[in-house]
């Protein structure tokens, strides 16, 4: 089971379903652990992806 994801853009926070891309201007880098699991967010050409691994796949 996925969590929803938080990415920031600007200084507002948005819900990002597992697999969902956003894109945005002020794209950053986001690495926290979140009830059990990973989320983890890349920049790229302003583009913010969003992905969610389980714990038992990064060990």
């Amino acid at each position: 089971m996925y969590l929803s994801h938080l990415w920031i853009e600007g200084n507002e926070r948005r819900k990002v379903d597992e697999g969902q891309v956003r894109m945005s201007r002020y794209a950053c880098l986001i690495e926290r652990l979140i009830d059990d699991e990973y989320v983890l967010a890349k920049t790229f050409v302003s583009t913010v992806i969003c992905v969610s691994f389980r714990r038992e796949i990064l060990d």
